[in-house]
């Protein structure tokens, strides 16, 4: 099993200080195929990371690349301004990553974002933007830069004990009778 991480192991842990809002990106939608795998997507995140490092305040911070996602912390940022920035990064983004005619043509960029209040940790933080990226990645083109909220871990709760649809475990057990 993973171990569970502690904000000590975060990447960008001590950045994420209160009153500063973390924006967790995803990419999704990629087309895995002869042309297509998981180095190329290393290499898409990494120009993503480039990208984004390019555009971002200075004072800002950009993680590394963890599969198909970045976390960026917009220091001393409330969600309204951290969602402007947002819109301005993801059309950067798909100007120069998601030019059509591409092989990444249809993927999609989405951001989940959290402001970190004080008294709450970092690390329950990272878990309210990822949450929120994971609401906005399921609700199609409707949402692509999402604002945690206290329902999404319903949300993600109900979509999990649904997800397999009609071939759940229930369902196995009792077609094996």
């Amino acid at each position: 099993l993973w171990p569970l991480l502690d904000e000590q192991q975060l990447s960008v842990s001590g950045a994420i200080a209160p009153s500063g809002t973390l924006a967790v990106l995803g990419v999704d939608q990629l087309r895995y195929d002869a042309q297509w795998g998981v180095t190329e997507t290393e290499r898409l995140m990494n120009e993503i990371r480039s990208s984004l490092l390019e555009i971002v305040r200075t004072a800002d911070t950009v993680g590394a690349a963890s599969v198909a996602s970045i976390l960026v912390v917009l220091h001393d940022m409330d969600i309204e301004g951290a969602q402007d920035i947002c819109r301005a990064l993801l059309s950067h983004l798909h100007r120069i990553h998601t030019r059509p005619g591409t092989v990444i043509a249809d993927a999609r960029i989405c951001v989940g974002l959290a402001h970190r209040s004080p008294g709450v940790s970092a690390l329950s933080t990272l878990l309210a933007a990822n949450n929120a990226l994971l609401q906005a990645q399921c609700s199609g083109a409707k949402e692509s830069i999402r604002v945690a909220t206290e329902d999404d871990y319903k949300l993600i709760t109900g979509r999990m004990m649904s997800g397999a649809g009609v071939l759940n475990e229930h369902f196995i057990a009792y077609a094996s009778v």
